[in-house]
């Protein structure tokens, strides 16, 4: 089989696991708000776990560390002396660091509040609602790919996909085929158009039908594909794992900005009480300056 120009969707699967670990390893950063990790494994991978002896630069590493470890684990925080001041403020707030860490970017760490553009509850469930949807249904398409005994594969020549099983072929992407089968092959007999196989594409098939080693090759091939469906199926994990995130951050943000509220409403309405108690003070002032005139 190996003179057919043919690629399959296993050709892809060393690909699709850089772009997954690329995507891995940038969620870590993101989320620890450093490439510090990213920075520190590549070191070792070069140099090895060689030790700083400098006092100051070692401390200096152990803090970035200490505060990638602490955005990662616990809140957001521009510098060491943020996240002290950060703890200092939950502690005086009654409040845990997860619940922080639970808002994502929806929390100011300056401000110490929940930003003003967090969405809605209702048009974050919506969009998590179609979102996972339609990565359901891409989801059961390749369950449905990963249960069939077909290899998928591309003539290299024409770019066109088929579906190739051990007695019958069948093109994709081309609306509504047939199935080619070994007794439509004989010299002579006319293309049927409902296959939707070019006249090349069908010689070639036909020749893979007499080939022996055509079943291990079809079984082969469903092997790899399986593993790659694998690793797309893993992709759409992590992007509901995301899309759930997203969610719980929103949901996370609105819990912590009515934890705030009391204290918000006691503010505005002591400088209400403050502001009246000037305009009454005024008044009562001129009404005595009055009376003395």
């Amino acid at each position: 089989m190996g003179h057919f120009e043919l690629s399959n969707i296993a050709s892809y699967a060393g690909l699709m696991t850089l772009i997954l670990l690329l995507v891995a390893i940038t969620w870590i950063a993101l989320r620890s708000g450093s490439w510090h990790f990213a920075r520190l494994r590549l070191w070792r991978f070069a140099h090895g776990k060689r030790i700083v002896k400098d006092k100051q630069i070692k401390a200096f590493l152990d803090d970035e560390a200490d505060l990638a470890q602490f955005r990662y684990f616990l809140a957001p925080a521009t510098n060491i002396y943020e996240a002290r001041e950060l703890m200092a403020w939950l502690s005086e707030a009654k409040l845990q660091p997860h619940e922080i860490r639970a808002c994502g970017s929806y929390f100011d760490q300056e401000l110490k509040t929940v930003v003003a553009t967090v969405p809605s509850r209702c048009r974050a469930r919506v969009s998590f609602a179609i979102s996972t949807w339609l990565l359901g249904a891409v989801f059961a398409i390749l369950l449905m790919a990963a249960g069939s005994s077909a290899a998928i594969l591309r003539f290299k020549q024409s770019g066109q996909w088929f579906l190739l099983y051990t007695d019958s072929a069948k093109a994709l992407f081309r609306g509504k085929s047939t199935f080619l089968r070994p007794d439509q092959c004989p010299a002579g007999q006319a293309i049927d158009p409902e296959s939707k196989f070019s006249s090349a594409d069908r010689a070639s098939i036909c020749e893979m039908f007499e080939d022996k080693t055509l079943p291990s090759y079809v079984e082969r091939n469903v092997r790899s594909q399986r593993w790659s469906f694998g690793i797309v199926a893993a992709g759409i994990a992590f992007g509901l794992m995301l899309l759930w995130r997203h969610l719980r951050q929103v949901e996370a943000a609105w819990h912590l900005k009515r934890r705030l509220m009391p204290d918000s409403r006691r503010s505005v309405q002591h400088q209400s009480r403050e502001q009246a108690n000037m305009v009454t003070h005024e008044r009562s002032t001129g009404f005595t300056e009055e009376l003395s005139n």
